[in-house]
């Protein structure tokens, strides 16, 4: 007797009829089959065959008809089959889900809703699960109503179930506040058989034979190409050729040649979903032989959600405008005669510079400069209203002269209040710094709203080389730094200057660079950190194509009319995306290094809604 590989078979039993006669065979050691003589008499004889593996249990029958001949033997050879385990049954499938917030107010009344299918059609039953003591309205239905009625996290759960097989999906909800002889031989065989089926999806969906449940619970977007393999146990002596995979719903595959190792094949398949939106593809895998046994996986076949889009849970403001790697800004401190020859340097190429003025010391004709430097985009800053160390003074009424002062006089004189302070001689005392920062929103000096920034200031004067700079830029842009440098003037005006020529040279290696850097004011950096500091991007589904997007916090002007570019992660790349605001207006957006890229203010709500 032959026996496949896993087959326990114990002993073959052999009955005959009519004879009444029976016998048990002997194993044959060389191949595993098992064989005997029967004494029997003249006639036509039906010989049963009974193979019986552990505990006497049945593991293959078969019957064979011969004519037994008077003193002659008769051979007789008969194969049998061990049973194929049954393929497994189909779990259902919960095919979406509807929460409209996941955040409400005491006492608010919530519709949660789902809806869900069983491959096979089978009955379902449904039931909806709390941690909170709000009672669920319908529990057992596919919609039911809840109310939160005090503040806390509630989880809940939602399961679908059907022949004991079930899906399910938990989210939370804030709510605040042989008379001649016979040579029998019976070879009991394990046919071949599919084990398995695994497909590539976003979680990858590997189904054993022995599995309970073959569903899916990954999914596939229309028209999406998935690979895949199907994994079969040869059995007896021959080999299937090929193993033929094919789904019930209109989709495509391609399969390769079935590969083989020991007493494992394997075939290599790729399947292209259907171009239909919310339908179960039953994918099967069959054996190309006489038994053509076959098992199945079902999967959904619907359009991704903005959940399985985006990386919702990642989203967040950018470090620096625009998604940039760093920032840089060029400061030039006491408004030199030179200030207006480098504003207009940096505007020649497209750039924004901070100057620092001391307003005491400025002429009435000079302010109408002062007030065309600002106008075109540049800063203008507070450097105190005499340029005195205000890291040995202890009056206040002396530094609040100094530093206040000054401020209201710039606004006088431009029409805007400064709100970046720079110290004369970069020295201050707890008081003069306590006095700046309660009347400006930044100082160029390292203090509070800097830490953790890699704030990065490098002074450039007369001693200073266009290597130097460069390579103290680049090591910023490697760090992801805040670049700021600090000057005083050019060609010969102003405390030990700079070079047109070192400037000129720096600008052009920047604006190799600005895919990484964001050039602009300090005024403007700085506020953009602070403002990302002190404000929060929040997120939520409000439908399965659409997402609302918003900035959680409350700043005043300035802080609170920045804008700040929010970056949403992709899971995957939808075919189309659009984003508007609160009244339907298309607003611009940036596809990039696998991010949704885009501004947003205080105040404001966009809708992020996606197409396949």
């Amino acid at each position: 007797m032959d026996t496949a590989t896993g087959v326990d078979v114990e002993y073959v039993d052999v009955a005959a009829a009519p004879a009444r006669a029976s016998f048990r065979l002997q194993r044959n050691p060389e191949d595993g089959s098992f064989f005997g003589v029967l004494q029997l008499p003249a006639g036509q004889q039906t010989l049963t065959a009974t193979a019986y593996g552990l505990d006497d249990a049945v593991v293959a029958s078969g019957t064979i008809t011969t004519t037994v001949v008077a003193g002659r033997t008769s051979i007789v050879r008969l194969t049998l089959y061990t049973e194929v385990p049954p393929a497994p049954d189909h779990g259902p499938i919960i095919t979406s889900l509807m929460v409209p917030k996941t955040a409400v107010l005491v006492g608010e009344q919530l519709a949660l809703s789902a809806t869900g299918i069983d491959p096979d059609g089978d009955p379902v039953s449904w039931l909806w699960e709390s941690s909170c003591p709000e009672r669920l309205l319908t529990p057992t239905e596919p919609s039911t109503l809840w109310s939160a009625i005090q503040p806390g996290t509630c989880i809940f759960n939602v399961t679908l179930t059907s022949n004991g097989l079930s899906d399910s999906v938990t989210f939370s909800i804030e709510s605040v506040v042989g008379d001649g002889t016979a040579d029998v031989t019976v070879a009991v065989l394990r046919p071949s058989v599919v084990t398995g089926i695994r497909l590539e999806t976003d979680p990858v969906c590997d189904v054993a034979r022995s599995a309970l449940d073959a569903t899916c619970r990954a999914k596939a977007a229309p028209g999406q190409r998935v690979s895949g393999q199907v994994e079969i146990a040869l059995g007896g002596s021959s080999h299937p050729s090929w193993i033929e995979v094919f789904d019930d719903c209109g989709g495509s595959t391609e399969t390769s040649s079935l590969s083989v190792s020991g007493t494992v094949g394997t075939e290599n398949f790729t399947w292209t979903a259907p171009q239909l939106s919310g339908v179960v593809c039953l994918l099967t895998g069959r054996i190309v032989d006489a038994t053509a046994d076959q098992m199945a996986v079902s999967v959904l076949v619907d359009t991704p959600t903005v959940s399985e889009t985006f990386a919702m849970d990642d989203v967040r403001i950018a470090s620096y405008r625009d998604g940039k790697r760093a920032a840089a800004s060029y400061t030039w401190d006491d408004g030199t005669a030179s200030s207006f020859a480098i504003a207009a340097l940096f505007e020649s190429l497209g750039m924004r510079a901070s100057f620092y003025i001391i307003p005491g010391a400025i002429t009435d004709a000079t302010w109408a400069r002062w007030r065309d430097v600002l106008a075109r985009g540049h800063e203008v800053g507070n450097h105190s209203m005499t340029h005195i160390n205000l890291g040995n003074t202890s009056s206040e009424e002396t530094i609040s002269y100094e530093i206040e002062g000054a401020q209201r006089l710039i606004e006088e004189k431009l029409g805007a209040k400064p709100d970046v302070f720079v110290f004369p001689y970069s020295s201050y005392n707890a008081l003069s710094a306590e006095i700046a920062l309660r009347s400006h929103l930044a100082t160029r000096n390292a203090g509070p709203f800097v830490a953790g920034y890699g704030y990065r200031v490098l002074p450039v004067d007369s001693g200073s080389t266009t290597a130097a700079v460069n390579a103290a830029l680049a090591d910023a842009i490697t760090a992801g730094a805040w670049f700021v440098t600090a000057g005083h003037g050019m060609d010969g005006n102003g405390f030990q200057p700079v070079t047109s020529q070192l400037l000129s040279e720096h600008l052009a290696f920047v604006a190799e660079r600005q895919s990484q850097v964001w050039v602009d004011t300090f005024r403007n950096v700085a506020l953009y950190r602070i403002a990302r500091e002190r404000l929060n991007v929040r997120i939520a589904a409000i439908s399965a194509r659409a997402a609302a997007l918003w900035l959680d916090g409350m700043l005043d002007a300035p802080l609170g009319a920045i804008p700040l570019t929010v970056e949403l992660p992709f899971l995957r790349i939808p075919g189309a995306i659009r984003v508007r605001d609160a009244l339907g207006r298309e607003l611009p957006f940036v596809v990039a290094n696998g991010v949704l890229r885009m501004e947003l203010r205080q105040g404001e709500e966009v809708l992020v809604e996606i197409e396949d």
